[in-house]
């Protein structure tokens, strides 16, 4: 489905492959998070996709893809949601997170982070990259 066009060629070295196609009317962005990854990349993933979407000019989503991976790496966890916040709070063509993974008590705590840092940025959850980009394309 989604074709892997990392332009830093990162993805052999990284645990978060960055990945994007358009699917109906919006750019669709995926992060998919394998193995233990740091904060940094994260941090460095969502610059990228953000920058992705700036460069398109067109309706986005970012869907992070964690059904692979329960890893979560150990502390910071609230100040960098809050940096993916802010950071979506300063893109207008940014038109939904979606969260591809099982329900989960984490499902509750990332919707309460979106509700209070970033209440314009609607949050989706979904079960495969399929039902994803399907939520991408149809919003």
């Amino acid at each position: 489905m989604v074709a892997s066009r990392d332009s830093d060629n990162v993805s052999a070295q990284t645990a978060i492959q960055l990945e994007w196609e358009t699917v109906g009317p919006n750019l669709f962005i995926l992060l998919n998070y394998f193995g233990k990854w740091t904060w940094e990349e994260h941090d460095k993933r969502i610059d990228q996709a953000l920058q992705l979407v700036n460069e398109a000019q067109q309706p986005s989503f970012i869907a992070f893809n964690l059904r692979e991976n329960s890893y979560m790496p150990p502390g910071g966890f609230a100040a960098h949601m809050r940096y993916t916040l802010q950071a979506f709070r300063a893109t207008p063509l940014l038109q939904g997170a979606v969260y591809i993974m099982t329900a989960s008590p984490l499902n509750t705590l990332i919707t309460t982070a979106y509700n209070t840092y970033a209440p314009e940025v609607p949050v989706y959850f979904a079960h495969t990259i399929d039902e994803a980009a399907d939520i991408a394309a149809n919003n």
